[in-house]
Parts: C-alpha cells; structure tokens; sequence
C-alpha cells in the first residue's frame, strides 16, 4: 500500500500479485483492505464476502462502514447490502 501511495502503481501491484500466490484462505481480509486502499471496489467486496464466509467480519459489515481503509468502498456499500 506503501508503494501505490508513492504513485509506483507498478511494483505495487506486482508486489501484490507476488502477496497473492502466497495468500491463504486466512488472509481475505487483509487483502480486502489492500483492494479497498487501492480503488479496487469490485475485488474488495468480493475479498469482504470471503473474508465474512470464513467468519473473519461480523455479519452485519459495520466494521467495514466505519473503517477508514475503506473509505473508498462508501458510495457502493449500499450496493452490496453490507
């Protein structure tokens, strides 16, 4: 997340993908926040639904609306009914 801060989107994503053929199915959450942090909307809901099947989130999604990680994620949440 370091790295897409600094504006190098490339070695942040390929550090991503290299965080990814390691992942686990433990670690939906964290990459939910990664996807969220980077504008990746889509892909973070879908790591929130892994994440809340695997019973890392609360049922209800609200620490997901009043995390600021996922910020950008506020104008779908509705949406995806969280």
């Amino acid at each position: 997340m370091a790295l897409y801060d600094l504006g190098r989107s490339t070695e942040a994503d390929a550090a991503f993908a290299t965080y990814l053929e390691f992942a686990t199915d433990n670690t939906a959450w964290g990459i939910a926040k990664a996807y969220a942090w980077t504008g990746r909307n889509d892909e973070a809901f879908d790591a929130i639904y892994q994440a809340a099947s695997q019973e890392q989130l609360r049922e209800d999604g609200e620490v997901v609306r009043w995390n600021p990680i996922y910020i950008s994620l506020a104008c779908t949440i509705h949406e995806h009914r969280l």
